[in-house]
């Protein structure tokens, strides 16, 4: 999720640097944005991590483990096999994730990215399958942050499987309602701004979808009808960085990729989600479903 609250984007990532004290001093992970003269934040994971260096009972904010069986269309979308952004299987070859994910790396080669799917864990395990090509909603918004859609075209299909299974997409223009229970799920941190408490272990929480008025009363023409937004009660539970282009499910059906936001988990303050059968359009037109 975008924050407008003390964040950064990674501007360049360099090959040459593997080792993990070298990538830190040469990584330049400064680029200024022009979001209200703010800046943002996008979460990478800085090298494989094995469950035994994760701190016990690290959670998305406010969430809980969970199973890729419960989850299987998860999939954590990975630059050179680092963990940055979430996404949802909606076919063997297809992903949709966030457009704000794949814009800040737009001048690398698709062939630089790769998704993780069928594993509970961020690391290791599941398949791992380059992708081919990069479909950008071409009406996407870096500064408003609207149209947050891309679809990811995968170089070879995916083993369909207990592990590995499609979410079901919305009809265009589906009607989702207030108080509506929603989850969402991923790999992110689980404190804002401190990228030590990305988990190992997949996470997941509760949420209820807010009217869109309600939504459009806090954050003005920010909010547009490409998006919704959900909170959770008392605002403890919520997406953060690193759940970017991760699933917003309703009844078995992607309702909205996680988008962006002011904070994570802050009381009376929704998180914003890509509102997916606002672009089912977008989403037939380049994949045929």
């Amino acid at each position: 999720m975008f924050s407008i609250q003390n964040a950064i984007f990674v501007k360049q990532i360099s090959s040459k640097y593997t080792n993990l004290n070298e990538f830190d001093l040469c990584l330049n992970i400064f680029e200024y944005v022009g979001r209200r003269y703010s800046q943002y934040f996008l979460f990478l994971e800085w090298g494989p991590a094995s469950p035994s260096e994760q701190s016990v009972g690290s959670r998305i904010v406010g969430g809980e483990d969970t199973s890729v069986l419960d989850i299987p269309y998860q999939i954590s979308l990975r630059l050179q096999d680092y963990h940055f952004c979430g996404g949802a299987i909606i076919s063997a070859i297809y992903i949709v994730t966030a457009a704000h994910c794949i814009d800040v790396f737009a001048y690398r080669s698709p062939e630089d990215l790769s998704i993780r799917a069928g594993s509970t864990f961020r690391s290791f395990g599941g398949q791992v399958i380059p992708v081919k090509k990069i479909h950008q909603h071409p009406l996407f918004h870096k500064r408003k942050i609207d149209y947050d859609l891309s679809i990811l075209e995968l170089s070879s299909p995916l083993s369909i499987n207990q592990y590995t299974k499609p979410i079901k997409l919305p009809h265009e223009g589906q009607k989702f309602y207030d108080g509506d229970l929603v989850h969402v799920s991923g790999w992110g941190v689980t404190r804002e701004g401190h990228s030590s408490t990305a988990p190992e272990t997949l996470q997941m929480t509760y949420l209820t979808l807010l009217d869109h008025k309600i939504c459009e009363k806090k954050y003005g023409r920010d909010f547009t009808p490409r998006m919704v937004c959900a909170i959770s009660k008392g605002g403890r539970r919520d997406s953060c960085h690193g759940d970017s282009g991760g699933p917003l499910v309703a009844k078995n059906v992607l309702v909205g990729v996680v988008s962006w936001g002011v904070g994570c988990a802050l009381p009376s303050t929704p998180g914003i989600y890509t509102n997916v059968p606002a672009l089912r359009h977008f989403i037939r037109k380049i994949t045929g479903m």
